[in-house]
């Protein structure tokens, strides 16, 4: 019962994603992101949403601005359209993801892959646990450099971060070996 309904919405993200990559008109778009955006609504923790979307918006106002700028073979018109159409693509795309990973687990999501060897899911496993682990101590660097009165050097953010993910990595790969595992 529970792969079935992991596996439904996975096939829902699929076919909204689908949707709103291959049906161009605005309006569609747009009522799909205002639809997607008040499913946040209902989410207890809803600080946390708009602080994943801060930077999502400032993408989508970027892309409209790429086109604005760089885009000179079309009217401005159609340039602001276009460049419109591509960022509520990107914005609505990574709304459905950040719902569909919040309303369902890793562990149902190494469920549904559960047709893959056992390598492969130990992989898909160690992926989703480092994920998150990587954002947390990517913000922990940043407020270590901040304190020391860094401001946005992605240099001085990603060498720690690289390092922390390696070790981490390294200390993972001993655990499993020292338990055994083997396919």
């Amino acid at each position: 019962m529970k792969k079935t309904v992991v596996f439904g919405k996975t096939i829902l993200l699929i076919i909204i994603s689908t949707l709103t990559l291959y049906y161009p008109q605005p309006v569609f778009l747009t009522g799909l992101f205002l639809l997607s955006s008040a499913a946040f609504l209902f989410f207890p923790d809803r600080q946390l949403i708009f602080y994943r979307l801060r930077p999502l918006l400032i993408v989508g106002i970027l892309v409209i601005l790429f086109q604005l700028f760089f885009n000179r073979t079309v009217p401005i018109s159609d340039r602001l359209l276009l460049g419109y159409v591509a960022a509520i693509r990107l914005l609505i795309i990574s709304l459905l993801v950040l719902i569909y990973t919040t309303i369902t687990s890793f562990s149902d999501l190494i469920l549904l892959f559960d047709f893959f060897p056992r390598s492969v899911q130990l992989l898909l496993a160690m992926t989703f646990y480092l994920i998150p682990s990587i954002l947390r101590e990517a913000e922990e660097i940043q407020m270590v450099q901040k304190a020391r009165g860094m401001r946005n050097n992605p240099v001085a953010v990603t060498i720690p971060l690289l390092h922390r993910v390696f070790a981490r990595a390294e200390t993972l790969s001993y655990s499993i070996i020292s338990r055994g595992y083997e396919e």
